[in-house]
């Protein structure tokens, strides 16, 4: 008998320990870098989804509809009008008639506003001697529609307007006065319109969507995420617009107005919503030539107060043969 564990014959015949394979570094990076995927893309989906929901707020009317009743400019008691746009849409409007009257001015609001808010103009028109009508776009004030975007679509009331004065008054020249969102709107409707308006005077308007976007985020957010954020809105603004971001430009449609009509382009110099520059590009944007005039020291939409004379000259002049 042995008196102790037998030895190993050969070096072979012994035990070894087992060996394990080692753990590459892509092995271990492959979890991590998984997770670090997939919080990117629900962060993504997460933003693109923000960004929809934000376009979809910023389209909606900013309140339910209200009665704008009647009023009395310049001596003379509104007719309340109920205009029928291409698509169905109605939208309300007054009209203000004139004896003897040669001319005829649509009055259009800016964004959030309505007819009650361009009251100033309108009575200037009629002090003018001219017929006055003065419209509230869809998804403003008493007119039907719940989707703003931003003029667009609100060029079919505009064309609406300037078919009801053209029905009642076939012989008067008719200009349109459009404010932002208003000038946008005439904008968009004049390819379309053609010789049926003869004048336009257009108070800040805006050069696209993507230019107004991006100045707003530009105040709201560092310079290096005004891209990005820009990016994300025109993702989500897909699907509540009804054309592409980048047709919602009213410099381009500017391009497209017809030459025998006088334009007039009005802009704030310290507007920062649509800015000058803006307004030089619309203008260097008609065919037939067009009138800009920047007015030192004013913001957007606050022209009218300070600097009164100048519009009620300009309108004078468009509403002249």
């Amino acid at each position: 008998m042995s008196s102790g564990p037998a030895e190993p014959r050969s070096a072979d015949d012994a035990q070894a320990p087992p060996v394990r394979a080692p753990i590459g570094r892509s092995s271990r990076l492959r979890a991590p870098l998984a997770w670090a995927a997939a919080l990117a893309a629900l962060a993504l989906a997460a933003a693109v989804m923000g960004a929809g929901l934000f376009a979809y707020e910023s389209t909606q009317r900013y309140a339910p509809p209200y009665e704008e009743g009647d009023v009395v400019l310049g001596g003379i008691p509104s007719e309340t009008l109920r205009l029928t746009a291409a698509d169905g849409v109605h939208v309300g409007a007054w009209l203000f008639t004139k004896p003897r009257a040669e001319c005829a001015f649509v009055v259009v609001h800016g964004n959030g506003a309505s007819r009650r808010h361009m009251m100033a103009p309108t009575e200037a028109a009629l002090d003018l001697g001219c017929h006055a009508l003065a419209v509230t776009v869809r998804a403003h004030g008493d007119s039907e529609g719940d989707t703003n975007d931003f003029g667009y679509s609100a060029r079919l009331d505009v064309a609406a307007a300037v078919a009801a004065l053209k029905a009642r008054f076939p012989d008067a020249r008719r200009v349109v006065f459009g404010s932002s969102l208003g000038a946008a709107a005439a904008l968009f409707a004049a390819p379309e319109l053609g010789d049926d308006v003869q004048g336009y005077l257009l108070e800040s308007p805006y050069e696209s969507l993507e230019v107004a976007t991006r100045n707003r985020i530009a105040m709201l957010a560092p310079g290096a995420l005004v891209t990005p954020i820009l990016a994300l809105l025109e993702v989500g603004s897909g699907a509540v617009l009804s054309v592409p971001m980048a047709e919602v430009a009213p410099a381009r449609a500017a391009a497209r107005m017809p030459d025998g009509a006088r334009v007039v382009v009005l802009a704030g110099g310290a507007d920062v919503h649509a800015t000058p520059d803006e307004a030089r590009h619309v203008t260097e944007a008609v065919p037939g030539g067009a009138t800009l005039e920047v007015l030192p020291g004013v913001a957007h939409s606050r022209l009218w107060g300070p600097y009164e004379a100048v519009f009620r000259r300009h309108m004078a002049a468009l509403a002249a043969p």
